[in-house]
């Protein structure tokens, strides 16, 4: 039996960052809200103190994630 699968990849400021980031998230939610803009939300780790120093992401950053599914139609993904 073949099971479904998703994964989700992060692009931060234009850099793919799925690896970077990976480690430190405990969750992802996508939103696809009606008549408004969809959100997106992820709720990071930081036991090591990246996001509260170095890490911290500042007003003009971008983050685009994509949702990538594997065996979601049977193995015929289109």
């Amino acid at each position: 039996m073949v099971t479904r699968r998703y994964a989700v990849n992060l692009i931060y400021n234009g850099v793919q960052a799925t690896s970077e980031i990976s480690p430190y998230l405990n969750s992802f939610t996508y939103t696809d809200a009606l008549d408004e803009s969809d959100t997106v939300s992820l709720n990071l780790t930081d036991r090591e103190g990246r996001w509260a120093a170095g890490w911290i992401p500042q007003k003009e950053d971008r983050l685009s994630a994509e949702i990538v599914t594997e065996n979601w139609n049977g193995g015929k993904e289109q």
